[in-house]
């Protein structure tokens, strides 16, 4: 079994089973329709079947680009089944990939326990201890958790109620986890005047769910955004999950991993840093000096 279609089928299942576990965590009703769409197309006879071929193919004739030849099997059946039933919404295209790759997937794992197990046909690098590698293991050991624990970890507590704390949510994590785009608007709306304010004035406008200000016809969805624009109204994002805790979580599994991958490499890092000082460099051949052979010859008569 290849590794690389082994370890992206994997990946398929793992990015799926968290999705789900985010979406039902944070009640996200898309999640719950994706869920549901996936579960009836999943059980269609012309899916199964399309996923039961390409898990067998891709299990029996193996190569270097099985990933790509499962990702485009994947896209081209669902395109097959989108003009054979005549598809119009592109989430159901989407569910189909989905599909095409979960069960081909399941399909790869379970076949890698019954397959026979391919041997290594790498070369063992020659390694020879140094007494230089133990002290230089132990620093870098060190080093990573220090950066790990500058970047990731460490917070500025002199803003208080400052979300990106860290260098890391400073220019990563805030474009994500703090994107507006996830977050639900309330608008700022004078309902006596029937317009937008861009101050809190009691009684008289207040903040309305930009879901309900369009359901009653007050305005569109185009007319908030410019309003928003122009400065004419205030607009609050709320987010329905706990965005500090996400992203505290995300930046301590990110440096365990890290943490994880310095330690189980740690000798190969410190051969491959040793090498160049402690190899002696390999003899180069003299050159010939045509011109001094020939004055030795004339001084030798």
């Amino acid at each position: 079994m290849k590794k690389s279609l082994l370890y992206f089928s994997i990946l398929i299942l793992v990015l799926n089973c968290l999705f789900f576990l985010i979406g039902f965590g944070n009640d996200a009703v898309e999640v719950a329709i994706f869920m549901g769409g996936l579960m009836a197309i999943g059980t269609d006879p012309v899916i199964i079947v399309m996923a039961i071929l390409i898990g067998t193919a891709l299990v029996v004739k193996q190569s270097s680009l099985s990933v790509i030849y499962f990702i485009l099997a994947s896209v081209v059946g669902a395109t097959v089944v989108h003009y054979m039933l005549g598809t119009t919404k592109l989430v159901v295209d989407i569910i189909r990939v989905d599909a095409l790759l979960i069960i081909p997937s399941i399909i790869i794992i379970v076949a890698s326990f019954f397959g026979p197990k391919s041997k290594a046909t790498t070369k063992k690098i020659k390694y020879t201890e140094l007494p230089i590698h133990k002290p230089l293991r132990i620093i870098i050991l060190i080093f990573t958790a220090v950066m790990l624990w500058v970047i990731l970890i460490n917070e500025d507590r002199s803003v208080r109620y400052y979300k990106n704390k860290t260098i890391f949510s400073k220019y990563v994590s805030k474009y994500i986890i703090w994107n507006n785009a996830f977050a639900d608007r309330k608008i700022n709306w004078c309902m006596s005047t029937n317009e937008p304010s861009s101050s809190y004035v009691k009684g008289k406008c207040t903040l309305y769910p930009e879901e309900l200000l369009i359901e009653k016809g007050i305005v569109t969805k185009e007319e908030i955004n410019k309003f928003i624009k122009d400065g004419s109204t205030y607009v609050q994002y709320n987010r329905k999950y706990n965005g500090l805790m996400w992203q505290r979580s995300i930046h301590w599994i990110i440096a365990l991993i890290s943490m994880v991958a310095v330690w189980k490499y740690r000798f190969c890092i410190a051969y491959i840093i040793t090498t160049p000082m402690f190899t002696p460099p390999e003899p180069k051949p003299k050159k010939s000096n045509l011109v001094k052979a020939i004055k030795n010859f004339f001084k030798s008569i």
